[in-house]
């Protein structure tokens, strides 16, 4: 999976960028020092190797840029330093995840390179290392299959923020939506679990958490890099999203009767009964197949609920069973599972909506289908 040495390199060139090219010198001299007291922990050097050192230091000295102020000295060197000049590394935490289209930032793994938007991005310098990135802007470094075209190696910095607006930590469970920028690690293990926590340099006081997903010999690797000072006023901030893919692509549906929709179908609400919170559920889902994200083939003008029940399930996770009138107004319509092509009214249509309850009064709509919605769930127990 990724080596260290890419990382490195990223590493120096973040701290003349925010040191200034004046620092080169003794920037240096520090690598050398670092190297020259640091001892090999499970055979992985520290800056892995006395021909990576000279590599390192030749891309300092040869680093250009205008040299600008320097406000947060003393957090840049005890943060980027120290992921720089971590060692130890712990067995990746292996859970039920499915990262075959891992997202951060609007870069996802898998990702068709013809479809990758790096109008936004900064262009910068390749690392000067074996096995680099074939694209490299100062906000992402990342790689492609040469055979597929899809992106399966990348490192993205979230100082700002690493948004990732899904992820499927269990796939009986489904997605959990993800509707805010994580800016710490407890906020990713809240989500992805405890997975497998490591020191990455005791000294820095940096550490990371670690998630693969497996399949057979395959598996696709994300890694959280984090550190414990406090950096702009921020305890245990995130710095970079490391993830890596050798699965094939392009990659299988999770699930058939999973929500295909081009972005989270979610709602917010305080409600406590299952009626009144699948009632929303039902606007949430025909609000968006009534507004243009999407396709006028399958967009509907207008529903009637007609009726709705609960199938089984609680709070955490129900299902419920509707039934419904819809109309359309356009000629292109077409819905063969409903009977139904061009303009016109179809109704006493059936179908089973399945939600999850996701975080702070959030939910999240896990799956619809005709049946077998609620497969899996408790009994429903009415409320007295």
């Amino acid at each position: 999976m990724l080596m260290g040495a890419d990382m490195e390199m990223s590493c120096d060139e973040r701290v003349l960028k925010e040191l200034g090219s004046s620092t080169k010198k003794a920037y240096s001299m520090s690598l050398l020092s670092l190297a020259a007291q640091k001892r090999i922990i499970g055979g992985s050097p520290l800056a892995f190797g006395e021909g990576d050192i000279k590599k390192r230091i030749n891309n300092v000295l040869n680093f250009k840029k205008h040299p600008r102020s320097v406000i947060i000295l003393a957090i840049a060197v005890a943060v980027i330093l120290g992921v720089c000049f971590s060692s130890n590394k712990v067995t990746a935490g292996i859970g039920d995840y499915y990262f075959y289209d891992f997202s951060v930032n609007g870069l996802a793994l898998g990702a068709d390179i013809n479809e990758i938007d790096t109008s936004s991005l900064t262009p910068t310098a390749p690392l000067d290392i074996k096995n680099g990135y074939d694209y490299n802007f100062e906000e992402v470094r990342f790689s492609v299959n040469k055979e597929t075209g899809r992106l399966n190696k990348m490192i993205v910095g979230v100082i700002n923020g690493a948004y990732i607006p899904s992820v499927i930590v269990n796939r009986q469970e489904g997605p959990v939506y993800i509707n805010k920028s994580l800016t710490n690690i407890e906020e990713v293990i809240d989500i992805f679990g405890e997975g497998k926590r490591g020191w990455q340099d005791r000294e820095q006081q940096l550490r990371y958490v670690e998630y693969i997903h497996k399949e057979g010999r395959l598996s696709a690797t994300v890694k959280f890099v984090y550190t414990d000072v406090e950096f702009d006023e921020i305890k245990h901030r995130l710095i970079w999203v490391i993830a890596e893919s050798n699965l094939p692509y392009p990659y299988p549906d999770y699930k058939a009767n999973e929500v295909q929709t081009v972005e989270p179908l979610i709602f917010t609400s305080d409600e406590i009964d299952l009626i009144n919170l699948g009632t929303l559920a039902v606007d949430t889902y025909m609000n968006y197949l009534m507004s243009g994200k999407t396709e006028v083939e399958e967009r509907i003008a207008s529903y009637k609920l007609n009726d709705i029940s609960i199938l089984a399930g609680d709070i955490n996770e129900f299902c419920v069973a509707l039934n419904y009138d819809f109309t359309t107004d356009n000629d292109s319509y077409m819905n063969p599972a409903r009977g139904a092509k061009g303009k016109g009214t179809w109704t006493d249509n059936y179908f089973e909506i399945r939600v999850k309850y996701a975080y702070d009064n959030v939910y999240s709509i896990k799956s619809i289908g005709t049946g077998g919605g609620g497969q899996g769930l408790k009994p429903y127990e009415p409320v007295e």
